[in-house]
């Protein structure tokens, strides 16, 4: 909405500090130099507090004096706007500035610029070419405030969410781990703070999938944050997947990837333009995954005690979303996409990016693709749907295990190469039925999901903690020895932290607890870069002694599913596996080092609130846990295999 806004004063201002508590506040302090200081040290103190609330940005600055004579400075705010989209702005398209309306205000001059989608008021104090003189008394402060507001000019199809603590939990950790305990913190407020509500039924909330770029619904992107937040309660799952539920496509539509029973990519008020010739619709399926993460959602939403009731409800979208994986594979092959618009996206898995499917020489996959992780998360999703039908009667429960089966033995057959690193799974085949065989971070989600077995397992896990993969400070999103790596691509070399989460996930779920609790511990290290938060992702570098994570430029902080990741890293510290439907906990016990020494409050367990405390070895005293426990050592070793 704003293109611009700078502040100008007639003194030297220099930085001194930046505080980002929340998602809806950045707090800015600075020293000024040059207003007739009589002591050797500044003698005006200037705190720059901007906030977010639905559709207004409050920019305040607060003039402190802390010398004995009054000081004046002369203030002047320059705001533009050039109504550019998100899309523009992503893109770096340049656009040309539009001339405001201005108008007198009793605190200063009051701005408007208006187009067919949005309405922008700026209230300033003083402009450029008419400054302000503030006074500011000894020992005193004076604020001057500008305040942006825009107004959607369309009906919004998602709104704020009032009492957001009511569904992210007061998730907490306290204890000596002082990245552990700032990472949760600042996750939490994040997710609060990227908490959207269904505008056709806002009692349903879900996590947007980021800010700046994606704040809006993101049918991968909102499954997996769901998922990792299980811990603290199921509403917010449950929202997520009726939200989805409701635009779930009903009939084929070749223009938005439509086809019956698929779950949507993403969700807008209006068409994406991107660049490339990229022009997603404002209701756009082309996601391959969504309906599979769908699926394993509903599934550890009832795990996790979601209201037996609400599951039943959903129960006719799971049989339409197992139709279209079933359908998806009709010819005895794979779930493949290609766009077959022109002009939507090339990669329809997480790694969307045009060059985000390589084999090993850097040459890109040529499509139809068929994703590894695609291929795990649908023989998950059929397996866990049919657990779904047998505890609630319908469906035919061994028709989708047969499937799954089915799909497990053909990816063994197809998708496994021999590299100088070991053999692992290739992350996709080709129109062709060629293994796209670089080593990428994308194995990691084959772990958890039943589709590998023990020796296949510990294969994949070897590979993720070792020096090709794995920065320190995550997993690579593609080996170090692939032609083309780049540790600052999107895709190509950069540590995502939901990525990395998921391959820690599948780790413990897999028995593999030391080299869960490795991933888990190198993306705390690397929060620490960040003020706690940890962003979309950040650069592949190798973790040295003394040294921090690269940030990457455009990467969207906060990010829903980089904060939920920390709390799902909790989980894992923890051990913990709910299964409210046999009344039991399981946890894999002692717990790691790194969580020793801690308690952790906040829980929301099979529905109800509970807390737990590690002592210094490994066991767990609990609070408020009313499922019986079932404890064990659960570790395995991928050394050697």
């Amino acid at each position: 909405a704003v293109s611009r806004l700078d502040h100008r004063i007639d003194a030297v201002v220099d930085w001194v500090g930046t505080e980002v508590s929340r998602a809806d506040r950045l707090v800015q302090r600075y020293i000024v130099r040059g207003v007739g200081e009589s002591t050797m040290d500044p003698e005006i103190v200037l705190t720059r507090e901007l906030t977010l609330a639905a559709g207004e940005v409050t920019d305040r600055l607060a003039f402190a004096n802390v010398g004995t004579q009054a000081r004046e400075l002369e203030v002047c705010t320059d705001v533009a706007s050039d109504l550019a989209g998100t899309d523009a702005v992503w893109s770096g398209r340049l656009v040309a500035e539009v001339p405001p309306e201005v108008e007198a205000d009793v605190d200063g001059v009051r701005l408007r610029w208006a187009s067919s989608r949005v309405r922008v008021t700026a209230a300033v104090p003083a402009l450029p070419d008419a400054p302000r003189r503030v006074v500011v008394p000894p020992g005193e402060s004076v604020e001057l405030v500008t305040r942006i507001e825009v107004d959607n000019v369309s009906s919004p199809i998602f709104l704020p969410v009032e009492r957001p603590e009511r569904l992210v939990s007061g998730l907490r950790v306290e204890g000596s781990r002082h990245d552990l305990v700032a990472a949760v913190s600042r996750s939490v407020a994040d997710l609060r703070g990227l908490l959207l509500s269904d505008a056709e039924q806002p009692a349903d909330c879900l996590v947007a999938a980021g800010s700046p770029w994606y704040l809006t619904l993101f049918g991968r992107d909102s499954l997996w944050a769901a998922r990792f937040l299980l811990l603290t309660g199921t509403d917010l799952a449950m929202g997520t997947l009726r939200a989805l539920a409701r635009r779930q496509a009903t009939a084929t539509d070749p223009a938005s990837e439509a086809q019956p029973g698929k779950i949507l990519h993403e969700v807008r008020a209006a068409p994406l333009q991107l660049s490339g010739g990229i022009l997603i619709p404002p209701l756009y399926y082309g996601s391959i995954d969504a309906t599979a993460l769908w699926v394993s959602l509903l599934h550890g939403a009832w795990k996790h005690g979601a209201p037996q009731e609400q599951v039943a409800a959903l129960l006719p979208n799971l049989e339409a979303a197992l139709d279209w994986l079933a359908a998806s594979t009709a010819s005895g092959g794979f779930l493949r996409y290609v766009d077959s618009t022109g002009h939507g996206l090339a990669n329809q898995g997480w790694k969307d990016s045009v060059d985000g499917v390589r084999h090993r020489d850097g040459s890109r996959g040529e499509a139809p693709i068929a994703l590894c992780e695609v291929q795990a998360y649908a023989y998950a999703a059929a397996m866990q749907g049919a657990e779904l039908q047998r505890a609630f009667g319908g469906g035919d429960p061994d028709r989708r295990e047969e499937w799954a089966e089915g799909l497990a033995e053909r990816f063994r057959a197809a998708f496994w190469v021999d590299s100088p690193e070991g053999p692992h799974p290739a992350i996709a085949l080709d129109a062709h039925d060629r293994p796209v065989s670089a080593l990428t971070s994308n194995i990691g989600h084959l772990l958890g999901t039943g589709l590998c077995d023990a020796e296949e397992s510990a294969a994949i896990a070897r590979l993720l903690v070792g020096p090709e993969l794995n920065s320190g400070y995550g997993v690579r999103t593609m080996a170090s020895t692939t032609t083309g790596y780049n540790p600052l691509g999107y895709h190509t070399g950069s540590v995502w932290a939901h990525d990395t989460m998921i391959a820690a996930s599948g780790l413990a779920a897999d028995g593999f607890r030391t080299e869960a609790e490795l991933l888990v511990t190198g993306l705390l290290d690397a929060s620490t870069a960040f003020r706690g938060r940890l962003p979309e992702l950040f650069g592949g570098y190798p973790a040295v002694p003394g040294g921090s994570p690269t940030a990457y430029a455009a990467a969207c902080h906060p990010q829903g599913w980089a904060a939920a990741a920390v709390v799902e890293g909790v989980r894992i510290l923890l051990g913990l596996d709910v299964d409210g439907p046999s009344g039991r906990v399981s946890i894999a016990t002692p717990v790691g080092e790194a969580l020793r020494g801690h308690r952790v409050d906040g829980l929301v367990i099979d529905g109800e609130p509970a807390s737990v405390e590690v002592s210094l070895d490994g066991e767990l005293r609990w609070d408020g846990l009313g499922l019986d426990v079932v404890t064990g050592p659960q570790e395995r070793s991928s050394a050697g295999r």
